[in-house]
């Protein structure tokens, strides 16, 4: 769980001191404590452990580990793909390629590794989708996508496209729903830059938890009528703010931070949908 560099050594090279190495992605996260997470993780590696690298490591990083004589294998994201299908919920085929590759690393096969990963209890920051009836018609208006543990926009944006092509659904737009965190101010800063990459994918953005007055002043004059804040936890109340943006219903897509607003409104989309 370390993310200043030099607790991560300390934690991998001094009390864990691993044999296997796993690096999930290198996406821009934490950049107030790593300001390039590739070469971070890489220089974290302690000596005598093999380090399993997604198919994106940079080549740079890579070289950088044969320097210090690290054992490393770059694992191909293919390699998860047709497996990823044989499980009953929404998994990423990287991590599952990664997870596979680690299992067998600890001397357990794939086939034994996937009939356990088929009946875990999943985390609830998974990504997964509820029908929301429409409260006048009762027909279903609203497909709402957990996508709140993707806190970066790297990440969320590639779990909107995974979800979009998951639960496909015909007419309706895609509302942004952004929960953002009080102890975080860089991430806050990053979503106010990284928000141009949704930029005709969404047709409006509702943003909830900690709001600072200068990031409502930003938003309102670049998104204009197409943004609102929401200064509530209430699901019912941010729920009321996604359907004004898009009357006629759509996806909503959370997505940010889970904790707070995102968790509660999880549970509420639990409680009045059904699940995807």
């Amino acid at each position: 769980m370390s993310i200043r560099p030099e607790s991560l050594r300390a934690e991998l090279g001094q009390i864990l001191r691993p044999h296997t190495v796993v690096v999930t992605n290198t996406f821009e996260d934490h950049l107030a404590e790593m300001t390039d997470p590739a070469a971070v993780f890489s220089d974290a590696v302690p000596a005598g452990a093999m380090a399993l690298l997604p198919s994106d490591f940079p080549a740079s990083e890579q070289a950088r580990l044969a320097k210090r004589s690290v054992p490393y294998r770059v694992i191909a994201t293919e390699s998860g793909e047709d497996r990823a299908l044989r499980l009953p919920h929404p998994e990423w085929p990287q991590n599952l390629a990664l997870a596979l590759a680690a299992c067998e690393r600890a001397g357990v096969g794939s086939e034994t590794a996937l009939r356990g990963m088929a009946g875990v209890r999943m985390d609830v920051g998974v990504l997964g989708a509820w029908i929301l009836p429409d409260p006048v018609s009762g027909a279903a208006a609203w497909t709402a996508i957990n996508g709140f543990a993707a806190n970066d926009p790297h990440s969320a944006l590639m779990a909107l496209q995974r979800a979009l092509a998951e639960w496909p659904k015909d007419g309706g737009g895609v509302v942004g729903l952004l929960n953002l965190r009080p102890d975080r101010a860089d991430r806050t800063a990053q979503w106010m830059e990284g928000l141009r990459a949704f930029d005709g994918t969404v047709c409006g953005l509702v943003v909830c938890g900690s709001v600072p007055r200068i990031v409502r002043h930003r938003l309102a004059r670049t998104y204009g009528k197409r943004v609102s804040v929401v200064v509530s936890k209430d699901p019912e109340r941010i729920m009321d703010a996604v359907v004004r943006l898009c009357p006629e219903g759509g996806y909503v897509f959370g997505c940010g931070n889970i904790g707070g607003a995102g968790i509660r409104l999880v549970e509420y989309w639990q409680e009045k949908g059904e699940p995807a």
